[in-house]
């Protein structure tokens, strides 16, 4: 997007109906400062990450030179989505056309040809088989790559082997409800909540595709506290309650279902939310991506009343949005690296990556799990004040010529 219809997209969000109702000066002004945290530099870091004989994207900076790293599905999905969300293309289209080749020819080369699910070369068959978060996210991304990049998967992929009712190499626990309920039952829903909940939104396209989201949504909603919205009966600490939000959020809004308790969810992370110091990126990404969905989901659910039920929640609580921008503002800065990046953690990159060992330990850089948390902030902040699905890009077209450049 040019820079002139990027500053028309601001003078729309200023006339908002929502902000309208507000201190728009001081809201846009904040929103403002935020953006300004994100230079262009960071295409060209992220270009750099491209590998153009394996044809995938490396996770950070120690990854692409250390040995005994590879690129892997996931980082070459997230590199394409920060393109995406952070409006530095318009398009998938705007990606060469022969970068998109080369990522085809890697995904598919991933491919189990009878389970259909993906496995990166750098981690054994065996660990990524045990690790259902891992094999589920890699097998999702390597999905979301064939559309971005407009290319077919040859082989029936896990997910539609399982809407085919191909129960080839498929796992034991999606092949029945009396199995279902018996692998919600081996999670411990009372001390480890936030992992239990982790591994069944990881696999929420193959728990659908198997026809067993009822169980697993009736599931979720009986271990929520009805008062307070949150979920789980353990005594939980701010940050972590907010993830474990999160991973239940992220759950409904992909299956298409209310959130139930949806105002005292928001009610919740926004009155915390800034009082928490963050230990990793995924905090405050966190924070916003529950509002957005909770949000977004009352909005496309709650039928003719949604549009007005949401814009309520957001007016009782646009004081603590507010407050929640400047924080964010501060909290990003930690994590933010010399060459525009942002780490997972505040001084260094997570080396590990689902249970894998995915990067260098302790290395001061930035990577691409950190930063697709970090630009992916104001797309939900803007989507929130403008109430529509739309956004502010963070880049324009200029800047996608650094990304270009370091590709090349």
């Amino acid at each position: 997007m040019k820079k002139k219809q990027i500053s028309e997209k601001w003078s729309k969000l200023e006339d908002s109906l929502l902000l309208q109702k507000c201190n728009k000066e001081k809201v846009i002004s904040s929103l403002k400062s935020l953006y300004d945290i994100y230079e262009p530099s960071l295409l060209g870091w992220l270009g750099g990450l491209f590998d153009s004989d394996i044809g995938g994207f490396y996770y950070s900076n120690s990854a692409r030179d250390g040995e005994k790293f590879f690129p892997d599905i996931e980082s070459t999905g997230q590199a394409i989505g920060i393109l995406e969300v952070s409006g530095a293309i318009s398009s998938y289209r705007d990606i060469p056309e022969s970068v998109r080749s080369k990522i085809a020819c890697y995904v598919c080369s991933c491919e189990d040809p009878q389970s259909g699910y993906f496995y990166n070369q750098q981690w054994s068959k065996e660990d990524v088989d045990k690790n259902y978060a891992r094999i589920g996210r890699d097998s999702r991304w390597a999905v979301d790559l064939a559309q971005m990049c407009n290319f077919e998967i040859s082989c029936p992929t896990v997910f539609s082997k399982l809407r085919s009712g191909n129960t080839e190499a498929i796992p034991e626990y999606l092949l029945s409800e009396t199995n279902f309920n018996k692998y919600l039952d081996s999670f411990n829903w009372t001390t480890d909540v936030y992992h239990s909940i982790h591994h069944i939104a990881s696999q929420f396209d193959q728990i659908r595709d198997a026809g067993l989201e009822k169980i697993a949504l009736n599931h979720l909603t009986s271990i929520q506290n009805k008062e307070t919205g949150l979920f789980g009966t353990e005594q939980l600490d701010d940050v972590t309650s907010v993830k474990v939000l999160e991973g239940v959020v992220s759950f409904f809004k992909a299956l298409n279902k209310p959130i139930p308790n949806a105002e005292k969810i928001v009610s919740y992370v926004l009155s915390v939310a800034s009082r928490c110091a963050a230990k990793d990126m995924s905090y405050f990404s966190s924070v916003w991506g529950v509002v957005a969905k909770v949000v977004r989901s009352t909005i496309e659910l709650n039928g003719k009343n949604g549009l007005a039920e949401a814009e309520k929640i957001l007016l009782d609580h646009m004081q603590d949005i507010e407050n929640t921008i400047l924080y964010t503002i501060e909290e990003l800065k930690r994590f933010k690296k010399p060459d525009g990046s942002f780490s997972y953690l505040e001084q260094s990159s997570s080396h590990m990556s689902q249970g894998m060992i995915i990067a260098k330990e302790n290395s001061f850089e930035g990577d691409v799990n950190g930063t697709i948390l970090a630009v992916s902030i104001p797309n939900n902040i803007v989507t929130l004040l403008s109430l529509k699905d739309d956004f502010i890009p963070i880049y324009s077209f200029d800047d996608f010529k650094m990304f270009l450049k370091n590709v090349e």
